[in-house]
């Protein structure tokens, strides 16, 4: 089928309200739905969290009127199961809806594909990849904890034009501009976790959080990972409530058991890193899996960014470039490490998009490792 300008208007209306739920539904996907009924959209809604309904039925239950051979645009196959909530399928079937537009299937490959079979089993007649690119980015989060049993992990940095993150005496804020900073928030605010290191820790003192004026955020779960348990003077985090929203990564060779309770008795979770299992880097995102946590953002610095590029567990790249020179053979940049040693071997970003933020440039592409 050729899908119309109509057709993609309504659906991009649902990938808007989709966006609204980026950050808040985890472990479930974003999903937006609208409703139209004699071209005039009768309801809409998006999942708004685990747990409560599924945008099929918020916007079935914020129709104006009666949805009786109504057509529904959703971002996401309606889903054949039951979970904490019933099908959407059914719902569906009993509001009377007789057309359907897909954007995208269920990453899921043991339920791709069921809902969309069974709604037209029963009469329904059902269209299948509209604004599909669109609605699988939105579902990235959602498709890489089902595939791969980890979060989505977004490493970004701010850098000069000569890819220095800080002045060779570490002086590092502000590199950007506030409208950058702004940016990274509105980052901040659509993700589950965000993770930095122990060097960027104790320098940067951060409060890891959302800030935007004017919005209820949504505070990502922060990750310290910091083997001795070292806090800078005046701990910032110690401000940031809850506090058991704050979990450290330890090794247990290096700390005492009253630096452990000492931690904990500020409200901090903590958690151990067992040598001789599975990497550091890949026992933090097994236990963010299991979290329900399905997208990570990494802020610092650069050795920790190395370890994810080494293993292969960066997926998106997001890096705001000032213009501004700073040079210096000891300032730091992005990454550190030993470094790719052959072109051959470097990732690549794909899907690259380049945006101007006040006077910064904001550079964003998918990772490609030579593997893939």
């Amino acid at each position: 089928m050729t899908y119309t300008s109509d057709h993609k208007k309504y659906m991009r209306k649902a990938l808007f309200l989709a966006q609204k739920g980026l950050g808040r539904t985890s472990p479930n996907p974003p999903v937006g739905a609208v409703i139209v009924k004699s071209g005039q959209v009768i309801g809409e809604g998006y999942h708004r969290k685990a747990g409560e309904p599924h945008a099929e039925v918020e916007a079935i239950r914020n129709c104006s009127e009666s949805s009786k051979d109504a057509t529904i645009y959703v971002t996401l196959e309606p889903c054949n199961h039951r979970g904490r909530t019933g099908p959407c399928t059914e719902a569906i079937l009993n509001a009377g809806i007789t057309e359907v537009f897909i954007g995208a299937n269920d990453p899921n490959p043991d339920v791709k594909g069921s809902g969309a079979d069974y709604l037209r089993k029963q009469g329904v007649t059902v269209y299948e990849k509209l604004l599909e690119k669109e609605c699988k980015e939105i579902l990235r989060f959602f498709a890489t904890s089902i595939q791969k049993k980890r979060p989505y992990v977004i490493y970004k940095a701010a850098a000069s034009l000569d890819g220095k993150t800080a002045t060779s005496a570490e002086e590092s804020q502000w590199i950007t501009s506030e409208a950058a900073r702004r940016d990274v928030h509105k980052l901040r605010d659509h993700v589950d976790a965000i993770l930095v290191g122990k060097h960027t820790f104790l320098k940067d003192n951060p409060r890891l959080t959302a800030r935007i004026p004017g919005k209820k955020v949504q505070n990502p779960l922060r990750i310290i990972l910091n083997p001795d348990l070292s806090f800078p003077k005046d701990c910032n985090l110690l401000e940031v409530l809850p506090l058991n929203q704050t979990v450290f990564f330890y090794d247990p060779e290096r700390i005492t058991e009253s630096q452990i309770k000492k931690t904990m008795a500020f409200g901090f979770q903590v958690k151990p890193l067992i040598k001789g299992t599975k990497s550091t880097i890949s026992q933090i995102l097994t236990f963010l899996h299991e979290e329900g946590i399905t997208s990570l953002l990494l802020e610092g610095g650069a050795t920790t960014a190395w370890n994810f590029y080494q293993e292969e567990l960066i997926d998106e790249q997001v890096l705001y470039l000032a213009p501004k020179i700073i040079g210096g053979i000891t300032a730091p940049g992005v990454i550190s490490g030993q470094g790719f040693q052959q072109l051959s071997t470097v990732p690549t970003l794909n899907d690259v998009t380049i945006k101007q933020i006040g006077c910064d440039v904001r550079i964003t592409g998918k990772v490609k490792y030579t593997n893939q």
